[in-house]
């Protein structure tokens, strides 16, 4: 990953109202067809908006890292989806990965979880929650009641 990628990704992902739209999909993905898209990374583009990825139900990873995300509205019926990388964004709510049942490693330091209520007891397969490391944390870990994983 160099400095002609990331400026690359950050021309392509460069849209008015800060919404992936599917012509980025497929351009990032080097797929013809959204059906077909498996793997996806779309970070620091600046993005606020990813419903349009609720047009990808084949999504097996998904890097949408970086980002300006407050809300995983897409990703509800993203039944394949193993991994998520939504670090460093704003997100709060985690109850749109209900539709993820196979979903294996999230990663969501530096959002703006407060607590883990809204994460969906349907996850059975997740295996990583990654809520902080050097780089980021959420506000569920200034509770003094959160009990670390």
């Amino acid at each position: 990953y160099d400095e002609k990628c990331s400026r690359e990704c950050n021309d392509r992902c460069r849209v008015a109202d800060m919404s992936l739209d599917e012509e980025q999909v497929l351009d990032a993905s080097k797929e013809y067809d959204l059906e077909c898209v498996q793997w996806l990374s779309v970070t620091a583009c600046d993005l606020r908006d990813v419903c349009v990825l609720s047009k990808c139900p084949n999504i097996v990873e998904l890097d949408i890292s970086s980002n300006r995300i407050f809300s995983l509205r897409g990703l509800e019926g993203l039944k394949h989806l193993r991994v998520l990388n939504a670090a460093h964004n704003k997100v709060s709510d985690l109850s749109k990965l209900e539709g993820c049942v196979k979903l294996e490693k999230l990663l969501l330091q530096d959002n703006e979880v407060m607590s883990l209520d809204s994460l969906p007891s349907n996850l059975q397969s997740l295996r990583q929650l990654t809520l902080r490391d050097e780089e980021g944390t959420n506000p569920v870990y200034e509770d003094a009641s959160f009990d670390s994983p």
